[in-house]
């Protein structure tokens, strides 16, 4: 204990030291989170200092026990003596009642059981349904050990077997009760009856009983329309196909929109991915031609005629020609030039293309006099940046085919294992 209170008292010097040390514009701004920090130091200083006192000069030398019912717990001590000095775990036990109280405790108890034991029975006199046992009474003072001198038509928990049971059955009931070192023994009886045919369990056992007597030489069972003067009106029951068929159809319904909805989303992701990927290119060649004295009109129809001709050879879709086409075919149709790099840009969804439209805007504004040599460094920088996505595409596809090399190599080590385990199984 003294160990932990100079813990405390250095943590909480420490904390002076420190609060001290600096400066006050910035105990200012965690002014709320020192002021917590301080308290919570001698908060455990002060914990520490009654710990201290209550195991050392507060302590009696006696370990106080919890009532009856509420268990035994234990405590860790510091022994100090001639012969050994250490710690020592005590365990330290429930307490005991005197004779009165343990008497009372048990009369008590066997009310309990008289008034717990029927459950959902009328009368000792006609038991049919499950009878309420239990191993402690009086919120666990007193143990109860049970027994039944006839176990054929009633089990230890109190559960009845009743399903082949004719006639009534007299059963005794014996309750060893424990209070502390007090002990007495109740005995009772009940009587075990055949369920009455207008119960539920006296109904459903006579139709059981009325199915099992049919001979089984017959090719079928004959349900009883009657079962003590009880009419019985017989369907089978549906297995609700129909039904899921009909929620799973309206499930249906609701997800498709959904379903759509994130088709469209990954479509949308592999073209921007595809454009990406395509946009070197596209710079590439933009500067190629402008750098030949073309105007940006005819630069990108000559791009749309040389990447129609390319994808009738191959068959080969690029999504950042296919932008690049659109962006060509606006002009065509009288789309002022402005407008149509505009709406290339946004119509991307990349900020590559919405750079490219940027500098082609910048420069038809003031003057394309610098417009292909931004492009050639634009151009070192896509490149660059393909080299990055295809290192990137590289590590991606080397984490999945991962898995799929896993599962191989099991299947290499049962295939290894198999015959070796089936020779052991052999000897």
């Amino acid at each position: 204990m003294v160990q932990t209170v100079i813990v405390s008292l250095i943590c909480l010097l420490t904390f002076l030291l420190w609060k001290r040390k600096k400066r006050k514009e910035k105990y200012e701004k965690y002014k709320r989170a020192v002021l917590l920090l301080g308290i919570m130091e001698l908060m455990g200083l002060m914990l520490s200092l009654q710990q201290w006192y209550e195991a050392g000069w507060g302590f009696s030398g006696r370990l106080k026990r919890e009532d009856m019912g509420q268990g035994s717990y234990r405590e860790e001590l510091e022994l100090s003596s001639s012969v050994y000095s250490g710690s020592l775990e005590v365990e330290v036990e429930d307490k005991w009642p005197d004779q009165k109280e343990a008497e009372k405790k048990i009369k008590d108890a066997i009310a309990e059981i008289d008034a717990t034991f029927l459950a959902e029975n009328e009368s000792l006199d006609q038991i049919y349904r499950d009878v309420q046992i239990s191993e402690v009474y009086q919120d666990g003072q007193v143990e109860a050990d049970w027994s039944f001198d006839d176990y054929t038509y009633v089990s230890a928990d109190g559960k009845l077997k009743t399903e082949e049971l004719e006639e009534d059955t007299l059963v005794g009931a014996s309750v060893l009760l424990s209070c502390g070192p007090y002990q007495e023994i109740y005995d009772f009886s009940f009587c075990l009856c055949p369920s009455p045919a207008d119960s539920k369990e006296g109904l459903l056992r006579q139709i059981q009983k009325s199915i099992r007597d049919q001979t089984r030489e017959s090719g079928d069972i004959v349900l009883p329309e009657e079962v003590a003067g009880i009419a019985l009106h017989w369907k089978k029951a549906g297995n609700g196909d129909g039904a899921l068929l009909s929620v799973l159809g309206l499930l249906v319904c609701f997800l498709l929109p959904y379903g759509d909805r994130k088709e469209r989303e990954r479509q949308r992701a592999k073209i921007r991915r595809e454009r990406k990927k395509d946009y070197p290119l596209v710079v590439d060649e933009l500067a190629l031609f402008l750098s030949a004295g073309i105007t940006l009109p005819e630069a990108a129809r000559k791009m749309t005629e040389a990447y129609e001709k390319r994808k009738k050879r191959t068959g080969k879709v690029q999504a950042g020609f296919e932008l690049w086409k659109f962006f060509s075919y606006e002009m065509r149709e009288g789309v002022q030039e402005g407008e149509a790099i505009a709406h290339m840009g946004m119509r991307s969804e990349l900020k590559e293309y919405k750079k490219l439209a940027l500098l082609l805007e910048q420069n038809r504004r003031q003057g394309s006099e610098k417009l292909v040599q931004q492009l050639e460094e634009e151009n070192l920088l896509a490149y660059e940046m393909r080299k990055n996505q295809a290192r990137k595409a590289g590590e991606e596809a080397s984490v999945k085919l991962l898995f799929p090399m896993l599962g191989m190599l099991g299947i290499v080590i049962m295939i290894l294992l198999l015959p070796a385990m089936m020779t052991m199984g052999s000897l």
